[in-house]
């Protein structure tokens, strides 16, 4: 169990997410245009840029996407913005988890289980990387202020990230 969040040097929620992976078969611009148009978002087009609001959207990969919101409420639009193009939208919310992170130790804390350079600089607000963080395989999301990371990662390391967490804030105190 982690301890309560007031005594951390560096905020941690975990908590169950909504997640849709979206693939879309070769987009061109004018299918990245109708999916702007569709969720009322500019859709991030380049690697590691994200849309943080009212949905995040996160670039994963050329034609892959993940999308922070439930999957029924982005079915229709897509469908409707992609046609007859080929894609495909599979909701994974049971099989993922987010933990944010949050305070002026939250950079520090990922530093010590992940090699990205997060510092502001480099790692601005709107950007996102996969990498392995202690030693698992994640989604890093900058929130939009200095100190703010969402961290995306299967279910079935919960128990492992949230001791490692706890070890890890031990060493910051």
């Amino acid at each position: 169990m982690i301890p309560r969040e007031s005594a951390l040097p560096a905020n941690i929620c975990g908590q169950a997410l909504s997640i849709s992976l979206l693939r879309i078969w070769n987009p061109d611009d004018d299918a990245l245009a109708a999916l702007s148009g569709a969720v009322c978002v500019p859709w991030p087009a380049q690697p590691n840029r994200c849309v943080l609001d009212p949905i995040t959207i996160a670039w994963l990969a050329p034609g892959e996407w993940a999308l922070l919101c439930p999957e029924d409420q982005v079915r229709e639009p897509i469908a409707s913005a992609l046609g007859e193009r080929l894609w495909d939208l599979t909701d994974v919310s049971a099989g993922r988890r987010r933990w944010s992170l949050s305070g002026p130790k939250a950079r520090d804390l990922l530093a010590q289980g992940c090699t990205l350079d997060l510092h502001p600089s480099v790692f601005d607000p709107g950007q996102c990387a996969q990498s392995l963080f202690a030693q698992v395989p994640v989604l890093i999301i900058k929130g939009p202020a200095v100190d703010d990371f969402d961290l995306i990662a299967d279910q079935s390391y919960s128990a492992y990230l949230n001791r490692w967490f706890q070890q890890a804030q031990g060493m910051l105190e």
